[in-house]
């Protein structure tokens, strides 16, 4: 390995071909271009060597450092060698993160220029000379030339300038210049030490909140996210407000802010994301703190995480992340901690509040929870569960010296802790309180507690998951379940989910509910079924806890069940009587299916802030009223289910001639409608939706190629309504022209009437925009549905014409694209179910095969499932029945061909 670059070596020519004349521009900055070229590769040589981060940062300040000192003097010597010579007082400064020598490689070199009084030529002719040789060279560049009071005068108005210059650092010039600086520095951002601190707290939150509130985003960022490098920049300026002699993280100690034990893990993880970044660096050739899963997968794979699973199943990439959240998590934690203690210390005694004795031993003080002495916990273990539930009591947090004493004392949790029924007790009341639910829950996690207290849970603990679905670690997701359904009970979702939130506010036995939410994903990343591997796991669990046998088969019926409801609510048929009567059997009564209900909504509301939307949440409803209405009526007969919804289509009928009527449409009419139209039409519609139909079909005149009409409807997706007369293939155009004009097809209904019509009904996402925008991408999708309809243009024509490549992929997932073809689920049709790859023309290039194979669709759902988009279609032959084995079979190797096809499948 090579020793590190030699200043002396790159501009050594330069001096002895200057002599007396000044040096020339472009000579300098092709040398200062070499210079910066061989520190960069020096450093990757001494990163990839395993040199910690804080070295590789620490060497290429120090580098840097020599490159602006010999600058320095070049623009003097350049600007001395003309007739001025009056020289000005002037130095040079470091800031930011090159003043704490955290320079990463591609770091922004931030420089100030610090002058007396004013101007002179010699100061602007350095300054000037200087940043335009580190520019010339391709190093970005944050200089500002300023005086003193300049300087302090913006760091009185901008925080953002205070944080750069907090702690500045001498480069070259003006020593006494920097001393007055310094001195009037440390005067002026630290004169109130409490609301210095107060501030960059407030700051620290707010970055928090804008790059995700969470370390445990899939995607975190590196510095600015919670648990970042921030983190540490705030507590170590906290410890300086408060310490004027602090000069380094050593400090902690000396101070008394952080244990031996804290310090060293403080330090390494601090250096763990260091390490990251420069690696971030490097792969990306620029300056990014942005983990993105492509990114992700690199470091894993250059930090020789291997390429095989791990003991637990785990990928490489997987148990990279895991790493990082836990080191996020220490950053996060003993900053907390140490701006805590910061803050304490300099706190005016009125502000702190007053202090008193609560339940168990403990007191409230400053508006938190405080435990006197360790030996509370020694005497008492069970203290380590109840400090949660007496800060609920009061509606106060845990101190982060409380946290730090449950951290330190988790041994006291064994297998007799454990198995304590008192212990459950108090766990129960922790999840049934009124107050600071998750606050508590994600307070016992980020401790360990709940790890060590619920073994199950720890092999959840900072999984990582490369799902686009999601955005949350798998034990965060976990507790943002309950989250999502403290806020229903709440009544902070009454106006948007008023059904959901009446059921939620009638649940009875929050704790079962509460515990299958947190148990759902238990069985993540074993490499089973996760659903079933999960229950057991959670039977395991919840016994220990003491539930007795109803509860803890009603918490095993959710985790082994929580993905049935939205499966077949986004990808089957709801008005099959077959369907509704498996999932009453499956769910056994009402309490399972309104707890299951519920967990469905919280588990997607919380994977990711795009998951739900009004269409998944209508679905939802349709499937739990249908199962609801059959549960009630006590029966577990298949003839009795049919007869609920053939007195369904009844009702349904009724209502909608009595709707037509009043539109004034003739009895006649709504009569002649109705015979043309197939029975499972009334079971799979509202009176109002059958009423709109009937609008377009009777509205098609016989010197009409089509009818249409569209309704957009409350939450992002609209109804589009289509007749004309049925062809083979019509589905296949309608959603290639859909496909063209950029509307997403989330579900289809398509029915022949005896007449010979074709009746489509489909759901859509709206098009963007405001009102015109949305009329004119009607309309445009109008006129060329017509054109292709008359066969004037083809779907691929219209596709190429519009610009718009079918095959476009996305980020692929993980799991290979699929397709099962199963005549067993439904008594009347042929389901076909499509996992793959999202890409534009995917349900075109499907229904395009399907149709190729004299096959007819009769319903069509389209859902996303983790990253993957999936396909369903309901399906019978020519002659109305379902599939024979070997169109199955052919038509399944024809499908799969064509998701692996990707964006040669159009001209297949």
């Amino acid at each position: 390995m090579s020793g590190p670059p030699q200043i002396e070596a790159h501009f050594a020519r330069l001096r002895r071909s200057a002599q007396d004349e000044p040096i020339e521009e472009k000579a300098v900055a092709g040398v200062v271009r070499d210079y910066v070229a061989a520190v960069r590769s020096f450093l990757r040589e001494r990163h990839a060597a395993g040199e910690s981060g804080q070295a590789v940062n620490e060497i290429h300040s120090d580098l840097m450092d020599q490159l602006v000192r010999c600058l320095f003097r070049f623009a003097e010597e350049n600007y001395f060698a003309g007739e001025d010579t009056v020289q000005s007082d002037l130095c040079v400064l470091a800031v930011g993160g090159y003043a704490r020598r955290e320079m990463s490689i591609q770091s922004d070199v931030d420089l100030l220029f610090l002058y007396r009084d004013e101007l002179t030529p010699h100061v602007a002719a350095v300054t000037e000379r200087l940043q335009q040789w580190l520019w010339d060279a391709g190093l970005t560049v944050g200089g500002a030339t300023r005086t003193i009071e300049d300087t302090l005068h913006l760091a009185r108005k901008d925080a953002t300038v205070r944080t750069a210059i907090v702690e500045p650092r001498f480069l070259i010039g003006s020593g006494l210049l920097f001393h007055d600086f310094a001195v009037k520095l440390r005067n002026e951002i630290f004169r109130d030490p409490a609301r210095f601190i107060t501030e960059q707290a407030e700051a620290l939150t707010e970055r928090h909140t804008r790059y995700g509130d969470s370390l445990y985003l899939l995607q975190p960022n590196l510095k600015d996210g919670a648990g970042g490098l921030r983190d540490g920049h705030v507590a170590y300026w906290a410890m300086l407000a408060t310490q004027a002699g602090a000069r380094g993280r050593e400090d902690f100690l000396r101070l008394g802010l952080l244990t031996e034990d804290e310090l060293e893990e403080y330090v390494a993880a601090l250096d763990f994301l260091w390490c990251v970044r420069n690696e971030l660096h490097l792969i990306s050739g620029r300056r990014n703190d942005q983990m993105s899963f492509e990114l992700q997968e690199k470091i894993a794979e250059s930090f020789g995480y291997g390429r095989d699973l791990g003991e637990r199943g785990e990928l490489p990439v997987e148990r990279f992340m895991g790493d990082y959240y836990r080191r996020a998590r220490a950053v996060q934690n003993y900053s907390t901690l140490v701006i805590e203690q910061c803050q304490a210390r300099v706190r005016r005694p009125a502000r702190r509040g007053p202090s008193h004795p609560v339940e168990d031993g403990f007191r409230v003080a400053g508006e938190k929870l405080e435990i006197p002495h360790v030996r509370q916990l020694r005497e008492r273990p069970l203290r380590l569960l109840s400090a949660f539930a007496t800060a609920q009591g009061h509606d106060v947090p845990l101190t982060q010296k409380a946290g730090r004493l449950i951290r330190e004392n988790l041994d006291l949790i064994d297998d007799e802790f454990r198995n304590s029924a008192q212990a459950a007790r108090i766990f129960e009341e922790i999840l049934n309180s009124e107050r600071r639910v998750v606050s508590s829950l994600m307070a016992m996690n980020e401790v360990g507690l709940l790890a060590r207290y619920l073994p199950e849970w720890d092999h959840i603990v900072c999984r990582w998951q490369q799902v686009v679905y999601h955005t949350y670690t798998v034990d965060v997701h976990s507790i943002f379940l309950v989250a999502e359904l403290r806020r229903l009970w709440s009544g902070a979702y009454e106006t948007g989910l008023p059904e959901l939130t009446e059921l939620m506010q009638g649940v009875d036995d929050r704790p079962v509910l509460f515990l299958g939410c947190l148990l759902h994903d238990i069985g993540k990343g074993t490499g089973a079924d996760h659903s079933n591997e999960g229950a057991e796991r959670a039977r395991g669990c919840v016994e220990r806890l003491g539930l007795s046998p109803d509860r803890v088969e009603r918490v095993v019926f959710l985790v082994r069940r929580h993905l049935l409801m939205s499966h077949l609510a986004q990808r089957r048929d709801l008005s099959d009587p077959k369907l509704i009567l498996e999932f009453a059997r499956a769910v056994g009564d009402r309490t399972n299916l309104r707890n299951l209900y519920l967990l469905t909504f919280a588990d997607i509301r919380a994977s990711s802030a795009s998951a739900w939307s009004d269409w998944k949440g209508q679905l939802l409803r349709e499937l739990f009223e249908r199962t609801s209405e059959l549960l009630e009526s006590g029966s577990d007969d298949p003839t009795k289910a049919i007869e609920l919804l053939e007195r369904r289509v009844e009702t349904r009928r009724e209502s909608a001639a009595a709707e037509l009527e009043s539109l004034g449409v003739a009895r006649s009419s709504i009569h002649e409608y109705f015979e043309m139209m197939p029975r499972r039409y009334f079971i799979a519609h509202a009176p109002r939706q059958i009423a709109r139909h009937a609008l377009v079909v009777l509205g098609l005149r016989e010197d009409r190629l089509l009818s249409m009409a569209v309704r957009e409807m409350r939450g992002g997706f609209s109804e589009f309504i289509l007749t004309t007369r049925d062809v083979r293939g019509l589905f296949a155009n309608v959603a290639g022209t859909l496909t063209a004009h950029d509307l997403n097809v989330l579900g289809a209904h398509v029915y022949t009437a005896r007449t010979g019509l074709a009746l489509e009904v489909y759901r859509l996402g709206t098009p963007r925009g405001g009102d015109d925008e949305r009329r004119l991408a009607w309309e445009e999708f109008e006129v060329s549905l017509r054109a292709v309809v008359s066969g004037e243009i083809g779907v691929k024509d219209l596709l190429r014409k519009r610009g718009r490549r079918v095959g476009v992929g996305a980020v692929p997932s993980r799991e290979p694209a699929s397709v099962q073809v199963s005549n067993d689920e439904s008594d009347f049709y042929t389901i076909v179910d499509v996992a793959a790859n999202d890409r534009l023309g995917l349900l075109y290039d499907l229904t395009r095969v399907i149709a190729k194979h004299r096959c007819e669709i009769y319903i069509s759902k389209a859902a996303t499932v983790l990253d993957q988009v999936t396909d369903t279609f309901y399906l019978k032959d020519g002659r109305g029945k379902k599939l024979d084995r070997s169109t199955c079979k052919r038509l399944q190797r024809a499908l799969i061909e064509v998701v692996k096809a990707g964006e040669d499948s159009v001209g297949a």
